[in-house]
């Protein structure tokens, strides 16, 4: 049975009951939500570091200006969030898996799909003309 389904804007004719064999099931890969959340982590401990130092040097001296570091805990955060997450980024292209970025995914494509002329030859032609560098759109019309 021929069934007409709407997919992305695009109609489609499908088939039912057939499947097609050229289409593989793309997994969801989960690095990257560990790795930031490792690269928080990180930052996490450099800023309380920061202020494990400022309460020692408060328990040495009693000045409590030493507490004004707390006002740009936040920014301090960002900054090395940043940071951290390069140091973890590098450590895992170095030590940690990659056949990932061999292989497809849901949201990474690494291998180019097969061409399909059906979807090709129902597409619009499409050339879009833009003025470059000086160049100005009448010039280019």
């Amino acid at each position: 049975m021929v069934t007409k389904t709407r997919l992305r804007g695009w109609l489609s004719t499908e088939n039912q009951g057939t499947t097609d064999s050229r289409r593989v099931a793309r997994p969801i890969r989960l690095y990257a939500p560990f790795y930031n959340g490792l690269g928080a982590g990180l930052s996490l401990f450099f800023v309380t570091r920061g202020l494990s130092t400022q309460l020692i040097e408060w328990r040495y001296d009693g000045d409590y200006r030493h507490f004004s570091f707390i006002v740009a805990v936040p920014y301090l955060i960002c900054v090395s969030l940043f940071f951290a997450l390069q140091v973890i980024g590098c450590v895992s292209f170095v030590a940690g898996p990659v056949s990932h970025y061999h292989e497809n995914s849901r949201y990474y494509s690494a291998i180019r799909p097969e061409v399909n002329a059906d979807v090709d030859h129902h597409l619009p032609h499409v050339t879009v003309e833009m003025p470059v560098h000086k160049e100005s759109l009448k010039d280019v019309m």
